[in-house]
């Protein structure tokens, strides 16, 4: 949520405690809508939270465990929303199958590490420089290249291009344009 406050923040002039206030009273105002059983309609720009009912027992003879009625809630997109997504993957290329490698788990078994968390231990920078080196920037999106470099380098720097991403990444370290100094 720190994001959406920043982001608030930077578009109204206002300042954080002022937005998170706001933000906090209409995410509270939309759960007691949800929780009296109505619909929240956000818009065409960004979609509608509907209550489902959900089914009680199942039917007789089934395996499976029965469970009491209830209730659901459901996020229907607008087409706004949808609009910008497909603009969003078309610009960066995110569109591959959930079956396929992110660039995190790439890194990882290209350096043999069994775990996400190996790419943490002392003597790994060598061997995640040599994999990136091996990667084609272009196959992930920039914010996959992004994300990569806060999870190695605990740093939350925003680059423009993939190619900057991952240089950063193979760098020993990296005087940012606003002088930070990354040493990993």
């Amino acid at each position: 949520m720190d994001r959406l406050l920043q982001y608030c923040c930077r578009e109204t002039g206002y300042e954080e405690p002022v937005i998170d206030s706001v933000v906090k009273s209409f995410l509270e105002g939309i759960a007691e809508e949800l929780a009296a059983g109505n619909t929240v309609d956000l818009g065409e720009t960004l979609g509608v939270f509907r209550v489902k009912p959900r089914a009680g027992n199942v039917q007789e003879g089934s395996p499976r465990t029965p469970k009491t009625p209830g209730y659901r809630v459901v996020f229907r997109e607008g087409n706004g929303l949808k609009r910008r997504l497909k603009e969003e993957n078309a610009r960066t290329g995110t569109g591959r199958k959930a079956s396929e490698e992110g660039l995190l788990e790439a890194i990882g078994r290209l350096t043999g590490c069994c775990f996400l968390s190996d790419l943490h231990r002392p003597g790994m920078r060598s061997r995640i420089r040599r994999a990136v080196g091996k990667l084609d920037p272009r196959q992930y999106s920039l914010w996959e290249w992004n994300d990569a470099v806060y999870y190695l380098t605990g740093r939350d720097l925003r680059f423009e291009s993939r190619e900057e991403a991952a240089g950063c990444i193979q760098a020993v370290r990296l005087v940012h344009a606003v002088g930070i100094k990354i040493h990993w």
